[in-house]
């Protein structure tokens, strides 16, 4: 056990001096492109505007980004992320059940099918429709307990390159130990197709049934509803 929290010690430290340099390198760069900015503006070559924009673009997407496989990373990332509050009451299971919903898109994106699945009870369904769901319709994929959840998202991940989930807004109805939610998300995915970088999002709403059990939140049911999709090339 000793040595588990000393690796994990060593392996954060790794990850935050890492993270330190990549912080002093954005920071260099920013420097060096806002005199830049600045000593064209004053020969006028460059409007406020522009100058504005320029300045803007060298902090707005930190290059600094950890990778799926760094397990000091993710171990610090659950443990900050998942169950630590000071809230109490509605307000924090509100909170934990935002936290599970955008756990499973930063899982997928980072295809952790092994924590994804870590999400749902070990009953858990996963129902996929191509469309609203009626009475009489049935799922295009069914996927049942932590097992073949994890197995099957991640033959779905595996044929694309890169995905990207935004978790938009949701609607959570809580009842004891028991949740439902609603909830809407753009999913981005690419892949390469005859040398050709392509994209395919999906615009996709969620109902989902969630308990809790031994104190966490988790997904007891999802129902994925694909409402449309949009595929066509992608240029970097």
């Amino acid at each position: 056990m000793k040595k588990g929290i000393l690796d994990l010690r060593d392996k954060l430290a790794g990850c935050r001096r890492t993270k330190v340099l990549q912080v002093l390198q954005n920071a260099e760069h920013f420097i060096v492109t806002t005199m830049f900015c600045i000593r064209h503006a004053r020969r006028r070559f460059l409007s406020q505007a522009t100058l504005v924009l320029l300045i803007w673009s060298t902090t707005a997407a930190p290059s600094f980004t950890a990778p799926a496989d760094d397990p000091g990373f993710q171990a610090f990332l659950q443990g900050n992320t998942m169950n630590r509050t000071a809230l109490t009451g509605e307000a924090a299971d509100r909170l934990a059940i935002r936290k599970l919903i955008d756990a499973y898109a930063h899982d997928a994106d980072r295809k952790l099918t092994a924590a994804q699945a870590a999400l749902f009870t070990d009953d858990a369904v996963i129902e996929v429709y191509a469309g609203e769901p009626g009475k009489d319709d049935k799922p295009v994929q069914v996927l049942r307990g932590r097992k073949e959840i994890e197995s099957g998202i991640g033959e779905g991940l595996k044929q694309y390159v890169m995905t990207m989930h935004f978790n938009g807004q949701s609607t959570v109805l809580i009842n004891g130990d028991q949740a439902a939610n609603a909830s809407y998300t753009l999913a981005h995915h690419f892949w390469i197709e005859n040398g050709t970088r392509m994209l395919l999002v999906m615009g996709i709403r969620y109902y989902d049934t969630i308990v809790r059990k031994d104190g966490h939140w988790l997904f007891a049911e999802r129902k994925l509803i694909i409402d449309w999709t949009d595929r066509r090339p992608s240029t970097p």
